[in-house]
């Protein structure tokens, strides 16, 4: 669970930009650490803990990719 509240952290901070937040959700979504925290999925993380919709975090994701690149 410490991990899951590092990126949590990071996430929240939102200091470290669109690459460190894309980064972080993809690795909760990869590594499946939401389940941690009871949900079910993904999707239902985004929007119940971030208020954040499928779509921009898969932006997101998909950001930190590309740099990644």
């Amino acid at each position: 669970m410490s991990r899951l509240l590092d990126l949590e952290r990071i996430i929240e901070s939102g200091q470290s930009g669109f690459y460190q937040t894309g980064k972080s959700l993809r690795e909760v979504r990869d590594e499946r650490l939401y389940r941690e925290l009871l949900f079910d999925s993904f999707n239902a993380y985004l929007k119940n803990r971030w208020d954040m919709g499928r779509a921009q975090a898969y932006r997101l994701i998909e950001a930190s990719r590309v740099i990644d690149n």
